[in-house]
Parts: structure tokens; C-alpha cells; sequence
């Protein structure tokens, strides 16, 4: 009987020496858990921490990197973890977070919608580029003597730069090329 009260004993001090030992024990992140805020729009990320040092984040979306997720055994227990955000080169972690995985796939649609527009953005102002561009080698009416040539030239030269660049296919570059000369 001793001896299994000695047992017992050993275990339950196992059991505080590894509680206290952890860095993310479950008292220090039921406290994180109710004093940590974290919300995302479509224009921002907000959040705050702690709860007698508080911090305020506060970053346009579009300075949003990434955002990832750490969890350890007691997250896994109790359906918590610490989401770090990357904003404007900062590493940025929240403890104690409900739901995270669906905090963190929200954020990355946000962040999908913000990157979907800057390439159609890209997209616009590349296709208004070689517009403006193929509206300037357009063959005009034709004009007699060397200004005529020089012009010719520019033309096909500006034309040829497009092509270079993959503004425009071959076949484009050999009918515009036609249409000049």
C-alpha cells in the first residue's frame, strides 16, 4: 500500500514538473484565449494581445504577407493555436486562437482576391500599353522622302521591341510588319 502511494506521488509530481515545464502550458493559454482578438476585412487586418501589456496591430491587407499557424498538444486538445502573420517584414503572433484553420483559410481568400487584382491591374495597364503602342505603328497615309523612311523605321523598330517582349505574336508582328511597309 506504500509503495502504490509512492507511485502515485511520483506521477502527480511528474505531472506539475511537466505542466510547468511547457512552454505553452493551458493556464498561460485559456489566459491568451480570452484576451486576444483577431479579425480580417477585405481592406485590413486588426488584432490585439494581452491583456495587461496589450498590443494593437493594426496593417492594410495589403501589406499581409502570410499567415500560418502553430499548434502544440494542448492546441490539439482544446482546438487552439498561435497564428503568425507576416505584415511589412514584422512577425506578428497571436496565442490562443479558436478556429484557426478557418481564420487561416479566410485570410488566404482575402489574400487571393488582393493578389487576383493586382495581376488583372498589371493585365489592364499591360494591355493599354501595346494598344497605345500597335495604335502608333499603324500605317498612316503614305509619305514621300526620307522623313517617310525614318518613320518607317521607328515604327518597325517599336514594333519589333513589342515582339521581343511577347506583347505580341509572330503573326501579329508579320501582318503589322506588312501593313508598315
Amino acid at each position: 500500500m506504500g509503495s502504490l502511494v509512492f507511485v502515485f506521488l511520483i506521477i502527480i509530481i511528474v505531472m506539475i514538473v511537466f505542466l510547468l515545464c511547457t512552454k505553452a502550458s493551458i493556464f498561460s493559454c485559456w489566459g491568451n484565449f480570452f484576451s486576444t482578438e483577431l479579425s480580417v476585412t477585405p481592406t485590413r487586418l486588426v488584432g490585439k494581445k494581452g491583456s495587461s501589456n496589450m498590443e494593437r496591430v493594426d496593417f492594410p491587407i495589403e501589406q499581409v504577407s502570410s499567415v500560418s499557424i502553430k499548434t502544440n498538444f494542448w492546441g490539439q486538445l482544446f482546438n487552439y493555436a498561435t497564428i503568425e502573420v507576416n505584415a511589412s517584414g514584422k512577425l506578428i503572433e497571436f496565442e490562443g486562437i479558436g478556429n484557426a484553420e478557418e481564420f487561416q483559410r479566410y485570410c488566404v481568400d482575402v489574400l487571393k482576391i488582393k493578389e487576383d487584382k493586382q495581376i488583372q491591374k498589371q493585365a489592364d495597364a499591360m494591355s493599354q500599353a501595346v494598344a497605345s503602342a500597335m495604335q502608333s505603328i499603324q500605317p498612316q497615309s503614305t509619305t514621300t522622302g526620307s522623313a517617310g523612311n525614318d518613320d518607317k523605321i521607328k515604327k518597325l523598330n517599336d514594333l519589333n521591341q513589342l515582339k521581343q517582349q511577347g506583347a505580341i505574336s509572330d503573326e501579329e508582328f508579320e501582318k503589322l510588319k506588312s501593313e508598315i511597309l
